[in-house]
């Protein structure tokens, strides 16, 4: 949908959302399982009224109705904790699987807690409140609860240096270490090195420390792309993404939500940023070698692999290849570098639906997202495209089975 077109004109109007937001204020109380079809009812219409189309170049193409390499992403758990059972067995030393919550998961209780102001009085209900503070000014986030690390996916952001990979880390082993390891060198608190990080009124970091977390973060992540290439061109074909959970899995001895971070920050850095400096980078180049490493099997229709290939034969027309302009919006969907973010997103949400949210407020944030265009705030779908939106809601849907898989494997 265009930003300027009137949102009364879409099939889920401002009305329709105030009255879904004022049943996220009753879920909180009631918890019904009527309240709870109306959420999943919400999220199945998030992408009414988005304008798609398809570009010239592909008018004579028959456009796939689904994704073939298309899994759930609980199968996507499965396989790869079943391929970290395989190495258990050549390697009896390797720890079981392993999981925790991360501290400050959100509830439906922890949030009337922690976050009072947003169930002050209003029409919009908690998420319309919710929709205020995802869109709000930083100040007013970090006031309300966004500091947590379980309200903050690493998708929300983009990672313009260092220091935001660094501060923003809620976990990874890519990162975590590496902090541990600065501290210890340095002999300062994790409050010294927010300080160091955030704080005007330091000198912040000196080259030294800056090129110390730079290398270390750098090493993992280059170690992982070597096994990750290797491991391609045996199969000779791209990698499941349970290849990219199950390595870091190994990595994090059968750490799961560490290992969750990792395949998500690793997929976010390969398609956004240089993976030498770590400074913003996002070229089809790079979506076209994420196609070559890995399977896109979050995308429920047109995938990133198949889009690559016909790019390819098609002499690569401009502007798809541009990165995500307002201005080709409605082409979205065929812009490999916008596409390429769909492998990070839905890794990210089986991230947050499996250690940092339960599944109501998983379902209520999302509708907060994305739905905030009702309260007068821009429409964040038309910089996703309706594609890269289904197969976030997908994953926010199979959250419950999420959690499922993940308390089978560590019985």
């Amino acid at each position: 949908m265009s930003q300027g077109k009137d949102v009364a004109n879409t099939n889920f109007d401002r009305r329709k959302f105030l009255k879904l937001a004022a049943a996220g204020t009753a879920a909180l109380i009631l918890g019904s399982e009527v309240v709870d079809s109306a959420m999943d009812i919400g999220l199945n219409t998030i992408t009414d009224g988005m304008e798609e189309s398809t570009p010239p170049e592909f008018s004579d193409i028959l456009i796939p109705e689904r994704n073939p390499n298309y899994l759930p992403p609980q199968s996507i758990l499965a396989e790869s904790f079943n391929i970290y059972r395989h190495w258990q067995t050549n390697d009896p030393s390797l720890p079981h699987l392993s999981f925790h919550h991360l501290s400050g998961y959100a509830s439906d209780l922890s949030l009337i807690s922690n976050i009072p102001k947003v169930f002050a009085p209003s029409q919009e209900g908690f998420i319309g409140h919710l929709s205020n503070v995802i869109y709000d000014s930083e100040s007013t986030r970090k006031e309300l609860f966004l500091e947590s690390s379980c309200y903050r996916p690493f998708t929300e952001f983009s990672f313009s240096n260092l220091i935001e990979i660094v501060g923003y880390d809620v976990g990874a082993g890519l990162v975590t270490p590496t902090t541990n390891k600065f501290l210890q060198e340095y002999n300062l608190s994790k409050e010294d090195f927010y300080h160091l990080l955030y704080d005007e009124n330091t000198s912040g970091l000196s080259d030294e420390q800056t090129e110390f977390l730079r290398a270390n973060i750098v090493k993992s992540i280059s170690q992982a792309t070597s096994y990750f290439t290797k491991t391609r061109q045996e199969s000779g074909k791209p990698l499941s993404l349970a290849t990219s959970i199950a390595y870091f899995l190994y990595q994090n001895k059968g750490q799961i939500m560490p290992s969750l971070f990792d395949a998500t920050l690793y997929a976010k850095l390969f398609v956004r940023n240089n993976l030498e400096t770590l400074e913003p980078k996002s070229t089809y180049q790079q979506a076209f070698n994420y196609s070559q490493l890995f399977l896109d099997q979050f995308s429920p229709r047109t995938s990133l692999n198949w889009l690559v290939s016909e790019i390819e034969s098609h002499g690569r027309p401009p502007y798809l290849l541009e990165d995500s302009p307002i201005a080709t919006e409605q082409f979205k969907n065929f812009m490999p570098i916008n596409i390429a973010g769909v492998s990070y997103h839905g890794l990210n949400l089986t991230a947050l639906a499996a250690g940092c949210m339960s599944t109501p407020v998983l379902k209520k944030y999302s509708l907060a997202y994305y739905n905030a265009r009702h309260l007068g705030y821009f429409d964040i779908r038309a910089q996703h495209g309706s594609n890269k939106v289904r197969a976030d809601i997908q994953v926010v849907s199979n959250s419950d089975k999420i959690k499922e898989t993940i308390r089978e494997s560590i019985k």
